[in-house]
């Protein structure tokens, strides 16, 4: 039987992991909040502290950073979850009530991480029969001559 052989990360590896989910994930996350609060304070209250010009892309190098941050580069549509955030928190701020505002939060996160999922769920399956159907690029007589 042949598999991927599961190999036990080093101290060091596990540390660089870490690391790198506090700066990128951590990180990325607050400068998308830093944005999305930004963005309300112009949209709600009239009041601007930064320009939309600044925080747009602020908010987009954030996002960037937690897709690198949780070891999920190159699947782009996890963007759309961290999209969501802003809007959730936008949503809240329009709220009347303090328990709908925790409705209108977790709404568009929830429902865009399912969505995400099942794409990538439904992709992956894709793949995976594909590369069933076709076998390995190897040639016929790959043995020893």
């Amino acid at each position: 039987m042949t598999g991927a052989i599961p190999v036990r990360a080093s101290v060091g590896q596990r540390l660089l992991v870490a690391a790198r989910f506090i700066v990128f994930g951590i990180g990325g996350l607050w400068l998308l909040m830093i944005s999305c609060l930004g963005m309300i304070d112009v949209n709600v209250r009239g009041e601007r502290w930064a320009s939309p010009f600044l925080l747009a892309p602020l908010g987009l190098v954030g996002a960037f950073a937690i897709l690198f941050g949780v070891r999920e580069w190159r699947r782009w549509a996890y963007l759309w979850v961290f999209v969501s955030i802003p809007i959730g928190i936008l949503v809240t701020a329009l709220a009347d009530s303090k328990e709908m505002g925790v409705v209108a939060f977790a709404t568009p996160i929830v429902v865009s991480y399912a969505l995400v999922k099942l794409y990538y769920r439904r992709r992956d399956g894709r793949q995976a029969q594909q590369l069933a159907s076709h076998g390995p690029d190897l040639p016929q007589n790959a043995g020893p001559q």
